[in-house]
């Protein structure tokens, strides 16, 4: 029998973290525990309300045990934690490494059978073809890439696969969250770009399938739910349905905000140095996922106008 007493999310002090540790805990049943992980204690204030915040060091494993204490029948593991921006993998990649592939998350799994969601990347892709499907090759052109398909490996390796997956996500965006995550986010970025009177630079040439945040919510909340483990697969493409350049990106933005789009300059991504390798088309075909979770993916143009109006 399936029973729910607590559910973890790691990473709850970032973007994706705040907003699925939130849903949870607005959409499970009041009885159930929603724990959530930050790793620097000036993150403490970050993780939702509602959730209790323990602090851990997913590389090393300091503070799982506290995890284990707070949660001793834990339903699932929702792990959001990973070093994300490319260059920052890049310049220490034993770090990403060290954090990006979970082996302390997929231990405690293990240990409390727990049901393991891990958030993946497009950037296992190598960029030479467009919409890859879970079948696509990987091979992954920057240590960001390396470090997340090196985590799929292992997950799927060692974790029980009956209630174990992989989603690999593009490109994020979503409204600002509740507090603020000390990092550029792209809609916004976008936003202020399209609302300002100054030219902006976008490249035309490196496409994505953004997906809305909510719709990870309610992805992740019905793998957390289900009775029975709904997938069948290891690892699953998690992209929005559009395959988008990031200067269609802000062309479909200003649109949406009613601002003109004519400051948008498209260029392209080989005109600047990001100190990062990076892949050119890693659009995605997410199909499968939805269709056997059951969900619709929401449509940008309505992501973003849910994303940008105010409360």
């Amino acid at each position: 029998v399936f029973v729910m007493t607590h559910v973890l999310v790691t990473g709850a002090s970032g973007y994706l973290g705040q907003f699925v540790s939130k849903h949870l805990r607005d959409n499970l049943p009041k009885d159930v525990g929603v724990v959530g992980t930050f790793s620097r204690e000036t993150n403490s204030k970050l993780v939702p309300e509602g959730v209790e915040a323990i602090q851990v060091n997913l590389g090393t494993g300091v503070g799982i045990d506290d995890v284990r204490n707070a949660c001793p029948r834990l339903a699932a593991i929702v792990n959001c934690a990973a070093i994300s921006q490319p260059k920052a993998c890049e310049d220490d990649e034993p770090a990403a490494r060290a954090l990006n592939v979970p082996e302390h998350v997929v231990t405690l799994a293990n240990e409390l059978g727990a049901r393991l969601v891990h958030i993946s990347t497009d950037q296992v892709y190598d960029g030479t073809r467009a919409n890859s499907n879970e079948e696509a090759p990987c091979a992954p052109v920057n240590a960001y890439g390396r470090s997340k398909l090196a985590a799929e490996e292992y997950i799927t390796k060692n974790c029980n696969a009956s209630k174990a997956v992989s989603l690999r996500s593009s490109i994020i965006y979503g409204p600002e969250p509740a507090s603020p995550v000390g990092r550029t986010l792209f809609l916004q970025f976008v936003l202020k770009a399209v609302q300002g009177n100054e030219p902006f630079t976008f490249f035309g040439d490196e496409y994505r399938n953004p997906v809305y945040v909510k719709d990870i919510c309610r992805i992740v909340e019905s793998l957390v739910v289900a009775p029975e483990w709904p997938l069948s697969k290891p690892v699953y493409c998690m992209g929005g349905p559009e395959r988008l350049s990031r200067a269609d990106f802000a062309r479909r933005v200003a649109a949406v905000a009613g601002s003109n789009g004519e400051m948008i300059e498209e260029v392209s991504a080989s005109s600047v140095n990001r100190g990062v390798k990076s892949p050119a088309d890693i659009s995605m075909e997410s199909k499968l996922l939805f269709s056997e979770l059951g969900i619709t993916p929401t449509a940008f143009d309505d992501g973003v106008k849910a994303s940008i109006k105010k409360p």
